[in-house]
């Protein structure tokens, strides 16, 4: 079987063969002024006409003097009758082929034909070519059209071979651009403008979700890739316009899944002087919209095991009911002590840290996934809903409403707040949540407040995403939407063909697995014998504000070690290798303390731990343990590779705490990466610019060696506080390398 590489050959022979005859393969223009289903449904009509079809070839069959050749464009496929005395004296310069030139065609290139529409002795309806010209001249064989596209991997790499292989995937992303095209037509029928919003936002607020960072340099200011339409939306109304949606991207820097993809498409609207009932109305019309433009007026669906029927109606759903009915527990009363004993009780296991609001939510989810629906939810607690109004007669519950569909929220309506001191109040709520480390809580957004003060009518808003669609398709997410994300990756065929190389993005850190770089300098070894450093990478880490599980360990190790005293703490072993360190660099170790005997004098002195974050948080505890100093960075602030040498007199660093940068002086030890100085006499100081922070996905642990400290002691502190930091963070713990 010939290779990929082999069949490209070819047809780059073919391909020169045409531009030796002067026919120009790619053409700018075709002259198509008929769809292929016009021969088939207006035969009648047309036959004995003259027309211009075009389209890809799917097949070439030749016998004797007679060609015949399928050809297939975004409407149908059509058979080209082709006889060789018909086609002679081509015009080479406008693209055209002669009879005896139908062999430098391939399955896959592009061809026009004009003819009379006509049938074949066959009775088959052809169009009978007086010219052929060529459109595009493929290079690569399509996939085989019986055997179709198997490998799920390339059929999502390059959707552009599947949607032309494979005519229900093809049909779908038709029927996905019609699922937009129906709000779109709900919407103007209602009155609804279509506003576009920025998508780079400073505070990414209007859900609970993890943003993606980016940077403008023109104004030097980090901002967020929207997670939410609402904030914006909603300034609009406050701005006078009564009725406006926008459908556009979206994106939460989460997990891959069946239901979720980082980017994808999302609608919301807002409605002034409009409540959640009305709205909830609106909803089901425009539920009844979508599925009569869309799906011809199917009502039964299939999806995801459930069998869902939206002829039966909306059932309405309690939320304080159901989950009184399935857990006994009142929702406006439990506490977070009553909410962990049900999940041990229940053998639940979240993944995320425990609140009322998390845990409620969570066991919600848990009753959520056996509902068919479709049901509207209702009567959310105010702690869950952050930013829907609370009804009047019961300010515990807000005006909101879900649609349930196989098992899931598939969209989010409420009565907006417009009292000012009611959201603030709500957003301290929430901003507390995220220092307490509830990462996906939701920002304060002071602007937003303010827009508040000046005014904005009541208001219902609702929201919803392509999952909509991929539940009525009843198919996983990547196969909803035309090109997923996926890893970059380049396949040999490609490497071999155009000899290159895995491009590496702009700013991607080198592999670890070159860090052999890595190095000491050889002044430092010589002044200490025996010095050593070790370092490994914690990669995809979720770093939050604080972990109850941590607090706990954290007393308990201050509880180990409190009965210490000064001089049981300047005799342990690293300890003092580090005080000999510093006194041979002229440091004075009563001010700058190596960072394991800080910590431990800290703890003598009946002070707590600092509350950095889980991270850093998390090494200290390591260190306590062993008395090896450890330094935390956040790796994507680091430029490799990184030398352990001596300052020179005059570099500056701008260390953590001081409002202006420090001036070093020769010989103190640091680490320095290709670019600056990170860290200052062995982990006492670091830089501000690679602190690890929340926002920090992967870091670079560091443990320090020193003369009389073992290096296997060395590699074990880091395995030991990368196994902290794994704890309460997760991320993947690569291999550990140690420095001599």
């Amino acid at each position: 079987m010939s290779t990929l590489k082999e069949l490209r050959g070819v047809r780059l022979d073919k391909l020169a063969q045409l531009k030796k005859l002067g026919v120009d393969a790619y053409p700018a223009k075709s002259n198509r002024n008929t769809q292929n289903i016009e021969v088939v449904e207006k035969f009648d009509e047309l036959q004995d006409k003259e027309v211009v079809v075009a389209g890809r070839i799917l097949s070439i069959r030749t016998h004797g003097k007679l060609t015949f050749i399928d050809v297939k464009d975004d409407s149908a496929k059509v058979q080209l009758y082709i006889k060789e005395e018909e086609l002679q004296n081509a015009n080479y310069k406008n693209s055209e082929l002669n009879f005896a030139d139908l062999h430098l065609l391939d399955t896959g290139d592009f061809i026009e034909g004009k003819g009379t529409v006509t049938k074949t002795q066959s009775g088959e309806m052809s169009v009978e070519l007086a010219t052929l010209r060529l459109l595009t001249k493929s290079l690569r064989p399509m996939p085989d059209q019986w055997d179709g596209l198997k490998d799920k991997e390339t059929r999502l790499r390059r959707r552009y071979l599947d949607t032309n292989i494979n005519e229900d995937v093809y049909q779908r992303f038709i029927r996905r651009a019609k699922f937009w095209d129906a709000h779109r037509e709900f919407f103007k029928s209602y009155g609804f403008l279509e506003m576009n919003i920025p998508v780079l936002e400073m505070i990414p607020g209007g859900a609970d979700a993890n943003p993606f960072v980016t940077h403008m340099d023109a104004i030097d200011q980090d901002f967020y890739l929207r997670i939410s339409q609402e904030l914006y939306l909603k300034r609009l109304i406050g701005g006078g316009y009564p009725r406006v949606f926008e459908i556009g991207p979206r994106f939460r820097n989460e997990g891959l899944s069946d239901e979720h993809l980082p980017e994808h498409m999302a609608m919301e609207f807002y409605w002034a002087y409009a409540d959640w009932k009305e709205g909830m109305e609106v909803i089901k019309k425009l539920f009844d919209h979508i599925l009569k433009t869309v799906y011809a007026g199917k009502m039964q669906f299939k999806i995801r095991g459930f069998d869902v029927d939206f002829s039966k109606g909306w059932e309405i759903i309690d939320f304080a009911k159901i989950m009184h009915e399935k857990f006994g527990i009142d929702i406006h009363k439990v506490t977070t002590e009553e909410i962990k004993a049900l999940f041990d009780k229940k053998g639940l296991n979240p993944k995320e840290a425990v609140n009322v609001p998390r845990g409620v939510d969570y066991l919600w989810k848990t009753i959520r996934k056996d509902i068919a629906g479709p049901a509207f939810l209702i009567n959310h607690p105010k702690y869950i809903s952050p930013l829907a109004k609370a009804k009047a007669d019961d300010p515990s519950i807000t005006e909101r409403f879900q649609p349930i569909i196989a098992g899931t929220e598939l969209g989010n309506g409420w009565s907006e707040i417009n009292d000012p001191q009611d959201q603030l109040a709500r957003f301290r709520e929430q901003q507390n949540m995220r220092d307490s480390g509830d990462a996906e809580a939701q920002w304060l957004d002071i602007d937003y407040v303010e827009m508040l003060e000046y005014g904005m009518p009541p208001t219902f808003g609702y929201g919803h995403s392509e999952r909509v669609f991929w539940y009525l398709e009843d198919v996983p997410a990547r196969e909803g939407v035309p090109f997923p994300q996926l890893k970059f990756e380049m396949d040999e065929n490609t490497k071999d063909i155009y000899n290159v190389k895995n491009p590496e993005p702009k700013n991607e850190k080198k592999s670890v697995s070159n860090s052999g770089e890595y190095s000491i300098a050889p002044e430092v070894k010589a002044m200490f014998p025996g010095i050593s450093f070790a370092y490994t990478i914690i990669k995809g880490v979720k770093i939050h504000k604080a972990n109850e599980e941590l607090e706990i360990e954290k007393k308990e190790i201050v509880e180990e070690k409190k009965n210490l005293t000064v001089e049981q703490i300047t005799e342990m072993s690293a300890i003092n290798s580090y005080r000999q360190m510093l006194k041979q660099t002229k440091v004075d170790f009563h001010s700058k303390r190596p960072s394991p005997e800080a910590l431990m004098r800290r703890i003598v002195q009946g002070k707590d731990l600092y509350k950095i974050n889980t991270a850093v948080d998390a090494y200290n505890i390591a260190v306590l343990k062993n008395g090896i100093g450890l330094g935390g960075f956040d790796f994507d602030k680091i430029s490799e590779p990184v030398t352990l040498r001596f300052s020179q007199k005059g570099e500056k660093m701008h260390l953590l705490g001081d409002a202006e940068p420090t001036f070093t002086e020769e010989g103190e030890l640091v680490y320095s990466d290709t670019e600056k100085l990170i860290t200052l006499d062995l982990n006492y100081r670091d830089i501000n610019e690679t602190k690890i922070t929340e926002e920090t996905k992967d870091i670079i642990l560091f443990a320090d060696g020193g003369p009389g400290i073992d290096p296997e002691d060395v590699k074990k502190a880091v395995e030991l506080g990368a196994f902290y930091i794994q704890k309460f963070n997760g991320g993947v713990v690569e291999e550990i390398k140690l420095i001599l």
